[in-house]
């Protein structure tokens, strides 16, 4: 059966334009050089648009790639149309997200809405500003989610509650864009060397997490459970 399949690259690359939040590091970050490389016109959205990593993706890639500071989780951050209007947009890629693994009951209530707010209503917000372009061009939504918002995971809870919420939200809104010509695409990763998997951070991210509990919940889990969570 695999045989069969083969991939239909799309014509006049060099004229259309792609959208992608979350480049600072990982996969956004990848897939805006590999456009790049081909002759589309990117416009990457970083967090940190003057930091390090935003300076070397432009540093290292064709006049083509455009840097655009873009804080998903704001709802005032304002879009000016004209400033994507340079090609034919084919597609916004919706990639920024953040990852925690600590248990349910240890993960702060802040970190419970940091989660959603970012993973689950940044690509609402994204969303919302570009489907009238798209609409234009009758371009397609790309969503990065996850096999946690599949299945739940345990240590993942939090993660897993944004990435479901993402998943029926998704799901629903293909259905109702349909009418406006615009497709819409989930691509579900899982375990890849990214830094958002890294194990120092990880690690960082529960002992905050542990820090920031009641005494209530250090004493229910008891003083070994860090350490036999090393």
């Amino acid at each position: 059966m695999w045989n069969s399949l083969h991939s239909s690259p799309l014509p006049n690359l060099e004229e259309k334009a792609v959208i992608i939040t979350g480049c600072d590091t990982g996969f956004g970050n990848k897939l805006a050089r590999q456009l790049d490389e081909k002759g589309v016109t990117v416009f990457a959205c970083c967090l940190y648009g003057e930091g390090k990593n935003a300076l070397k993706l432009r540093n290292e890639c064709s006049n083509n790639l455009h840097i655009i500071q873009l804080d998903v989780t704001r709802d005032d951050e304002g879009f000016d149309p004209d400033t994507f209007r340079m090609k034919e947009l084919l597609a916004v890629v919706n990639n920024a997200g953040i990852f925690l693994a600590c248990e349910a009951t240890i993960t702060s209530n802040e970190t419970y809405r940091r989660m959603l707010d970012v993973n689950t209503l940044g690509t609402v917000r994204v969303t919302k500003a570009f489907l009238p372009m798209l609409s234009e061009s009758k371009g397609r939504i790309v969503v990065v989610e996850s096999l946690a918002g599949i299945t739940a995971v345990p240590f993942m809870t939090a993660y897993s509650m944004s990435k479901h919420a993402l998943a029926a939200y998704t799901e629903s809104l293909r259905r109702e864009i349909f009418k406006f010509s615009v497709t819409l695409h989930t691509i579900n990763p899982v375990a890849y060397d990214t830094r958002i998997a890294d194990p120092d951070t990880i690690s960082y991210n529960t002992y905050k997490e542990w820090n920031q509990a009641s005494e209530d919940i250090k004493n229910l889990y008891g003083t070994e459970y860090l350490s036999k969570m090393e």
